[in-house]
């Protein structure tokens, strides 16, 4: 069994060093395609009117431009022209004009409906002339019957909107269409703002669009028929196209195609070996020509130098890391999701800042900040501060080897590490962003005050040193839960959500074991304060408090906290290794449920933690006492573990410990309370249950204190009143001191 388990412990170690080199060689590759892809190699700089100071013969043979061939920019011209294509709008005054028919002719509906001096034949008359249309008498008369012509008015213009805002094609401009062999046309939308290519299967042909009318109508006026038939016909008499060919816009588009065309030029070839310039000879512009003809060669006969050189400052940056987090953070090294985690947060910031600098976005938009504050929650605020100054580096070789981008995502980055540290609520990722805003703002006008431009141009440029801030915080709230169910790591804010007592693992403790669930409560007070006191993570540790014991709520009733009165113990009847057994499964048990409601690993490790492998000593001496010949051995009475990893889960341990004994203290006395922790956790030092921690000395003594001072509280002494005459009788004080009963601890 040992040799199976040290070939597991091997067989983790060979995966956790795979995956990191793994991690490596993509970071590596990254970097090399992020950072250098594109930067050209290094040459001799001339500028024209200098003297050369060494001949320069031709090392490849190449061709270089001379001058503009008209005749083939002419036809790229007319083939760019020919390119665009034409346009069509939706005509938006059609539907204004529609609904002043609409709201003349209802309006002169019910100017006659209300006339009783009028005869019928002048109402039709009139109303015909209001709408200008050859509509039938028989509709006339529905619609001046009508006892809500308002209310089909409106009706009438939704349908009539719908369709116009749609599209309604010409049979002449559709077959033109078709002719042309497109299945789609370019569209300027009804506002005018924009232009995207649509199915000319989106519009309507005035048949399909009289179809369309029916079945609106129908939907819209179900219940009078006359009613309906009138409005479709008067539907019918509004529907004309509306898409129109935009023939202005359309040439102008090809116009500025035109302009724009790129311009073609003539090639002359050099030969390898031939001269360039001679040493002495002034540099004129037909030498700087071939020269940087020649540099464009040479970028890919120097590419391994350029990727050497990569690779080189690439792996410095690598072993930094990788040394700082063996030395100084083993957890982290050891942890193949955080460092999962940071790697695809550094890749991420070099691929959004080469997008950035190729964008027309100015250099000091790319969002540094975004890496820093989510590594510093998710993982380190140290290892984040050093991830900052490594990608600030390298965001300032993308940027063309600007020290001056360099500094501003330094700083920025920096500043929201510093203040992002301890944040619990979404507001604060906001507020970090606003300060890492101010922060790039304040550095941006530092520097160009340094190249004395005027405050105009400093302001423009600070302000996108405010934005970048601000954007960085607002996708910083989307991404930060996407990352933390990724890689199962738990944040402040997630924690704090876990801290909500309505939980269903909670509120069912509430019920099945209320006694558990008091002690979790007190616990988490415990281990708050202690975690608070010696600079863990206090809420981490107060949500471990709460779910720690979790696995008790299916068989409460074996444990002491949880048996009300003089009832039976349920241990009674069992051996003393049954019981053990049934106690130290509730760590299992506890696992399995958190494991079943999604909790996070950091709130797991409380559940195998909280115990460590102590021994359960009550049930180990029962066992010795009834032991005739062969004596128990201490391993079957003992938690399995594993001990506490970090500060937070063992002073969950201590806490537990502590709260559980301080259950039997007959007569809670500051002295007995102070006597009784430091008895706990020097135990709990002596049984090497906080080997694998980070505790010291020094920390045990401030939880020692910390403990004491809450148990004193909660079981501070109470002053006795005697109870004045009620009713003409005399009342004996009911408040006298009674001692607790001394309960087994079955922890």
């Amino acid at each position: 069994m040992k040799k199976n388990f040290q070939w597991k412990k091997t067989r983790y170690r060979a995966v956790q060093t795979t995956t990191r080199g793994v991690l490596a060689i993509i970071i590596c590759l990254a970097t090399i395609f992020t950072v250098y892809i594109g930067r050209k190699p290094y040459g001799e700089e001339l500028k024209e009117g200098d003297i050369s100071l060494r001949t320069i013969y031709a090392p490849i043979d190449f061709k270089y431009q001379i001058g503009v061939d008209e005749e083939k920019t002419e036809i790229a011209r007319k083939e760019a022209m020919a390119a665009v294509e034409e346009i069509y709008e939706i005509e938006a005054q059609t539907i204004q004009n529609t609904n002043e028919k609409l709201d003349n002719f209802f309006a002169q509906i019910i100017l006659v409906q209300n006339s009783k001096e009028i005869e019928e034949n002048e109402k039709l008359k009139r109303i015909k002339e209001a709408l200008g249309l050859e509509l039938s008498d028989p509709d006339l008369k529905t619609f001046l019957s009508d006892v809500n012509p308002e209310e089909t008015k409106n009706k009438i213009k939704t349908l009539l909107k719908r369709i116009f805002t749609k599209g309604i094609i010409s049979g002449e401009l559709e077959n033109k269409i078709a002719e042309s062999g497109q299945n789609y046309v370019v569209l300027k939308d009804i506002d005018g703002t924009e232009e995207t290519k649509v199915s000319i299967e989106r519009f309507s042909n005035m048949a399909k669009a009289k179809k369309e009318i029916a079945v609106d109508v129908q939907n819209l006026m179900p219940e009078n028929r006359k009613l309906r038939i009138a409005a479709i016909s008067l539907s019918e008499l509004l529907l004309k196209p509306n898409v129109q060919f935009n023939e202005e816009l359309t040439n102008q588009k090809r116009k500025l195609a035109y302009e724009n065309a790129p311009l073609q030029y003539k090639e002359r070839e050099v030969k390898k070996e031939e001269l360039i310039i001679a040493r002495g000879e002034r540099v004129l512009r037909e030498h700087l020509v071939k020269i940087k003809a020649i540099f464009r060669q040479q970028i890919k006969a120097n590419r391994f130098m350029f990727f050497s050189g990569a690779l080189m400052l690439t792996l410095i940056f690598l072993a930094i890391i990788s040394i700082y987090l063996k030395s100084y953070e083993p957890r982290i090294y050891l942890s193949t999701r955080k460092l999962t985690a940071v790697a695809i947060l550094f890749i991420l910031i070099l691929i959004l800042a080469k997008i950035i600098t190729y964008s027309p976005l100015p250099s000091y938009a790319i969002p540094t900040a975004i890496a820093s504050i989510l590594i510093a929650m998710l993982v380190s605020p140290r290892l984040a501060i050093i991830v900052t100054g490594i990608l600030s580096i390298l965001i300032g070789i993308i940027a063309g080897d600007k020290l001056n981008i360099a500094a501003v995502c330094f700083i920025g980055g920096v500043v929201g590490v510093f203040f992002i540290k301890g944040a619990r609520r979404r507001s604060q990722i906001l507020m970090t962003g606003c300060l890492v805003g101010l922060a790039n703002f304040l550095t941006i006008c530092a520097i160009e005050l340094l190249h004395g431009l005027k405050y105009t141009v400093l302001l423009k440029e600070g302000f996108w040193g405010i934005i970048n801030g601000l954007g960085s915080a607002v996708i910083i709230t989307g991404i930060l839960p996407v990352f933390e169910g990724l890689f199962n790591i738990t944040t402040n804010i997630s924690l704090l959500e876990l801290s909500d007592l309505n939980h269903p693992l909670l509120k069912d403790m509430v019920f099945k074991a209320p006694g558990t669930y008091h002690h979790s409560l007190i616990v988490g007070n415990l281990a708050e304060a202690a975690s608070e006191a010696i600079g863990a993570n206090a809420l981490l540790a107060r949500v471990g408090s709460y779910f720690h014991d979790i696995g008790k709520t299916e068989k409460a009733e074996y444990f002491s906290e949880n048996q009300i009165g003089t009832a039976k113990k349920k241990h009674d009847t069992l051996t003393p290794s049954m019981s053990s057994l049934i106690i130290t499964n509730h760590v299992k048990d506890g696992v399995e449920l958190a494991r079943k409601y999604k909790l996070n690993q950091a709130v797991i490790d409380f559940i195998e933690q909280h115990h460590g492998t102590s021994l359960i000593y009550y049930f180990y001496q029962r066992a010795l006492e009834k032991a005739e010949e062969e004596l128990p051995k201490e391993e079957g009475f003992r938690y399995p573990g594993p001990k506490p990893q970090s500060k937070e889960t063992a002073v969950v341990l201590l806490a537990d410990s502590v709260e559980a004994a301080s259950r039997t203290l007959a007569d809670p006395t500051p002295a007995r309370i102070k006597g009784l922790v430091r008895k706990i956790i020097n135990n709990k030092f002596i049984d090497n249950q906080l080997d694998q921690c980070e505790l010291t000395l020094k920390d045990l003594e401030v939880i020692s204190d910390i403990f004491a001072h809450i148990l004193m509280g909660i079981f501070h002494s109470r002053v006795e009143y005697e109870e004045k005459e009620k009713s003409g009788e005399t009342l004996k004080s009911e408040n006298k001191n009674k001692k607790q009963p001394k309960k087994n601890n079955h922890k």
